[in-house]
């Protein structure tokens, strides 16, 4: 289960859990965010004064406290506490068609009443042997609670800041 990116240039039914009554916790209930979460997200890359901007399907699951945004080539993973999460990819590189970049994203967002939502940052550096460019990656998410049978075929990260970044080598 991996989420993906579809590019243009750059969900879903509810479910709450409540412990109450006769529980150990007699702080009356406790929502679960356990689940796969789906919506959209607009990501835009800025580089030499230039923007380019994308919209694409979300997909996240979220267990107990870990959360992970789904992508088929970057993990991108964190921990949820108190409604709050931040979820980092390890940095990435790639090299294609002999240009390589190298990618870090954050996504930051809250969970509540069965959606999410937050903003997306990082950054992305890409040479081809003769330039080097650096960009700026930012935009924001939502999703609501949801099931993975809605997920479509999209491209990934990857793909579309390296499609970007190209354009500017």
């Amino acid at each position: 289960m991996r989420f993906k990116f579809f590019i243009v240039v750059l969900s879903l039914s509810a479910l709450v859990s409540a412990c109450g009554g006769g529980s150990s916790n007699s702080g009356g209930g406790i929502v679960n965010s356990d689940g796969f979460y789906v919506g959209t997200q607009t990501i835009t890359i800025t580089a030499l004064g230039v923007s380019d901007s994308a919209t694409a399907e979300f997909e996240m699951t979220v267990v107990g406290s870990t959360v992970e945004i789904l992508d088929p080539d970057v993990t991108i993973s964190g921990t949820l506490s108190n409604g709050s999460f931040t979820a980092a990819s390890v940095p990435v590189s790639f090299v294609e068609d002999g240009v390589a970049c190298s990618l870090s994203l954050v996504y930051s967002g809250t969970i509540g009443n069965n959606t999410t939502s937050g903003t997306i940052g990082g950054t992305i550096v890409c040479t081809d042997g003769d330039s080097d460019i650096s960009g700026a990656v930012s935009g924001d998410f939502n999703g609501v609670l949801g099931t993975n049978a809605a997920r479509g075929s999209q491209l990934n990260i990857q793909e579309i800041l390296l499609q970007s970044m190209r354009s500017r080598l």
